[in-house]
C-alpha cells in the first residue's frame, strides 16, 4: 500500500518493528547542538524566530522539540522530509500544520531525547508498543 506521496505504507506486524502503528507514527531523537544553519534550512520563520529566543542549550532541547513533531508528522503523511519547511509546529507543541490541515501531537520526556507522537486525531495515552516498539 502507498500513501499520495509513492512512500510506502507499513500495516499489520511489520509496522511495529518500524516504530509504526495505524493512525500514529513517532520519531526519537537523542538531543544534541543544533547549528544555526540547520535551524534555518529547516525551521519556518516563525520557528526560526522561536529558536533564536533561547540560549545555545535551550535552542537544542526546542529544535529537537520542532524537528522530532516535522519527522512524526511526515512519517504520518508519508510525505518524507525533503521539504521540512512545507510543515509547521505549533509553537505551543499541540500541533503540526500543512497548509490548512493540522495533525495532532503528543511528547514524551526521555532524559536527553525528544519523543513526539504525530496521529490523525487527538489521542490521549499512546499505545506502549507505538514508543518502544519489539
Amino acid at each position: 500500500m502507498y500513501s499520495p506521496f509513492g512512500r510506502g505504507n507499513l500495516t499489520g506486524p511489520p509496522a511495529r518493528a518500524a516504530c509504526s502503528c495505524t493512525g500514529a507514527r513517532r520519531a526519537l531523537e537523542k538531543i544534541a547542538a543544533a547549528s544555526d544553519k540547520l535551524i534555518c534550512r529547516v525551521c519556518t520563520e516563525r520557528e526560526c524566530a522561536y529558536l533564536f529566543s533561547f540560549s545555545e542549550e535551550e535552542r537544542a532541547r526546542e529544535f529537537f522539540r520542532i524537528w522530532t513533531a516535522k519527522e512524526s508528522a511526515a512519517k504520518f503523511l508519508g510525505a518524507g522530509l525533503a521539504s521540512p519547511k512545507h510543515l509547521e509546529v505549533d509553537l505551543s507543541c499541540k500541533e503540526v500544520k500543512r497548509g490548512s490541515a493540522s495533525f495532532p501531537i503528543r511528547e514524551y520526556a526521555l532524559d536527553g531525547y525528544a519523543l513526539t507522537v504525530c496521529a490523525e486525531e487527538a489521542f490521549s495515552p499512546v499505545p506502549k508498543e507505538v514508543l518502544f516498539p519489539l
